[in-house]
């Protein structure tokens, strides 16, 4: 007998927008659900398909007004439902010589495999500015944000040469 530790988990989404399969054992196969406009999660029922729970859904979101701000389920011509589109692969992750930032304020992130700038405010709190694909990108979000917000004499920016690329720090 293997322990629960050692099974492999099911998927619990569907190939359709606010459908879950249920993790209790003896509920029907897959849950609709959806978020309120206050952002408060909404269970609509239990549905022995993919696709009535699906439609149950969509119905749901569209008596209350939220089809432009949730994920619709799209119907095509012959009254079918259309499954949402795959994930598309991750990023490669980047060998270890390149994730250490040449940049001020920016730093890799290993579980979303991109490059986060930040810089530290005059009150002293941290302040994201976003993430990047390059370290470059970053790099110009920090100097931008540090300018815009009048830290120039508190916070150091990162050199740019004469065509406007960054320089990276000794």
């Amino acid at each position: 007998r293997t322990t629960a530790a050692a099974r492999p988990r099911a998927s619990r989404t569907s190939k359709y927008y606010g459908v879950y399969s249920p993790s209790r054992r003896g509920a029907k196969k897959f849950q609709a659900r959806y978020r309120d406009a206050s952002g408060h999660r909404i269970t609509i029922g239990s549905f022995a398909t993919e696709e009535e729970a699906a439609r149950a859904y969509n119905t749901r979101l569209k008596n209350e007004g939220l089809e432009s701000r949730r994920k619709v389920n799209k119907v095509d011509e012959a009254g079918r439902l259309v499954e949402k589109p795959k994930k598309s692969a991750p990023r490669p992750e980047l060998p270890e010589s390149e994730r250490k930032s040449k940049y001020l304020g920016v730093n890799y992130r290993k579980l979303t495999r991109n490059f986060m700038a930040r810089y530290t405010n005059a009150s002293g709190k941290q302040k994201t500015i976003g993430c990047y694909v390059t370290q470059e990108e970053a790099g110009f979000a920090y100097n931008n944000a540090i300018t815009s917000n009048g830290l120039e004499s508190l916070r150091k920016l990162n050199k740019v040469d004469s065509a406007g690329r960054l320089i990276p720090k000794p």
